[in-house]
């Protein structure tokens, strides 16, 4: 679980567990920071939620596999 509080210039982030993407963002921050924060810390919140929706990705393309191949096997059986 993820939760962030954003409020002017200050973003916080409070996680239960270790996220990989949210040190990845904090590991970009640290070698450019002129980059995230040219435009506040906004982009530096999509930035990690763009990494956690792309971390599901697979996931769904996997289940849409599976619901095809249910489809189609349903059909032959009609």
């Amino acid at each position: 679980m993820l939760s962030s509080f954003l409020r002017g210039p200050l973003l916080v982030t409070v996680r239960l567990s270790s996220m990989v993407w949210v040190g990845e963002v904090q590991e970009q921050i640290r070698r450019k920071p002129g980059i995230f924060f040219r435009d506040g810390v906004v982009p530096v919140l999509y930035s990690i939620f763009e990494r956690m929706v792309n971390q599901y990705l697979p996931l769904v393309d996997t289940l849409n596999e599976r619901v095809d191949q249910l489809v189609v096997e349903d059909v032959r059986r009609a």
